[in-house]
């Protein structure tokens, strides 16, 4: 099998709004705090925030799948995942920067 079926596969079972949801957690999981904290201790809430963020991200779109609501098909859907994609990383490493 090839590398490009591969990531074709993964790329079809990964959710995209999952993505944005998990950013968007982990970046407000990266906000100061009064409470110090230690590295550790910040990775660690990241993490899970991320986690978190990915699976609330996924159900919702298994919400609106089974709401049988219309999905984006074609070139706007591929052009949605590349968007998305760049937007969450743009965001983690802004927050990361910070």
């Amino acid at each position: 099998m090839s590398v490009r079926s591969k990531l074709g596969r993964y790329c079809a079972s990964f959710s995209f709004v999952g993505l944005v949801a998990a950013a968007l957690l982990f970046a407000s999981s990266l906000t100061p705090s009064l409470l110090p904290r230690i590295y550790v201790l910040q990775g660690l809430l990241s993490g899970i925030a991320l986690a978190v963020g990915y699976g609330i991200g996924v159900c919702v779109v298994w919400l609106w799948q089974y709401l049988e609501l219309p999905e984006p098909r074609g070139r706007v859907a591929s052009a949605l995942k590349w968007l998305s994609t760049l937007g969450a990383v743009v965001l983690a490493v802004i927050f990361l920067w910070r």
